[in-house]
């Protein structure tokens, strides 16, 4: 196929997977019916204090030194989450031990589609929510949301969380903890203990044990949003790449067209030089 060709054909692909992109990116944030929240969310979080010594976790070269604090068990739906690969994110890098955090509702706030009628979204540190209808103002409690900042000791656990998508429902069990780097306890960070504060400090720092997805939100919407994302990006940078080699192959083809003319006309009208006489 030839370059010409490619090109109309890769800009043609870039123009559709644009707006796809899109719209799965909307499709996907679609929370689920009040028909698929699975009959666990209704329960209230388990929790259970403990006394345990601390002890030191390894994570991406760096140590810090963990306090559990409760034995804890959550039943919940995602409604956001933080992107630590955002550029937005400056307080978060690859290697942050808080590598997600995950809001979660249950009990009263995942019956009758209460949930619905809010908006959810999530800063680095925090998640927020805004009712939008009368019934939401009244019946969304705020008792029954929270931003969980996930840590782990196990691949398959951190792999787990960050497959999360909005909608999903999860089972997360462990021990809240408080933590800081290793030698470093003016940077400690603590867990809340209780589901009733907000603002600041009110996150539950969790060192995650066991991690299950109970329930996937909208699955064809997120393969669609992965696949046409890729694909856009690699389009923005194939169709340039294309159009490129075209110019070039063009300009190669009346180069040659030019030389041949030229030749032609030595050939026809360029007398060649007499050869020397020989004696």
């Amino acid at each position: 196929m030839c370059l010409r060709k490619l090109m109309h054909l890769s800009l043609l692909a870039l123009l559709v997977a644009g707006p796809l992109w899109i719209y799965a990116a909307n499709k996907r944030a679609v929370l689920p019916p009040s028909g698929a929240i699975v009959a666990e969310l209704s329960q209230e979080p388990i929790q259970q204090r403990v006394e345990q010594q601390s002890y030191q976790f390894d994570y991406m070269d760096a140590s810090y030194s963990i306090f559990p604090k409760a034995k804890y068990e959550i039943y919940g739906m995602v409604v956001t989450k933080n992107n630590i690969s955002s550029i937005a994110n400056i307080y978060h890098t690859s290697s942050s031990v808080d590598f997600k955090d995950l809001c979660v509702l249950w009990g009263p706030n995942v019956k009758g589609e209460v949930y619905k009628e809010a908006k959810f979204w999530s800063d680095p540190f925090t998640c927020w929510y805004q009712p939008q209808t009368p019934r939401a103002r009244r019946e969304f409690s705020v008792d029954h949301i929270a931003n969980n900042h996930p840590l782990s000791k196990f691949k398959s656990v951190r792999e787990s969380v960050n497959s999360v998508n909005i909608g999903d429902q999860v089972y997360m069990s462990g021990y809240l903890i408080d933590y800081c780097p290793l030698g470093s306890p003016h940077q400690m960070r603590k867990t809340s203990m209780v589901r009733t504060d907000t603002g600041p400090g009110a996150c539950e720092v969790l060192m995650v044990e066991d991690f299950e997805i109970l329930f996937r939100n909208n699955p064809f919407w997120n393969q669609l949003y992965f696949k046409s994302k890729s694909a856009f990006w690699i389009l923005l940078v194939l169709v340039p790449l294309f159009w490129l080699g075209w110019i070039y192959q063009e300009q190669r083809k009346q180069k040659a067209s030019l030389d041949e003319a030229k030749r032609s006309y030595q050939r026809r009208f360029v007398k060649s030089p007499k050869e020397p006489e020989q004696y």
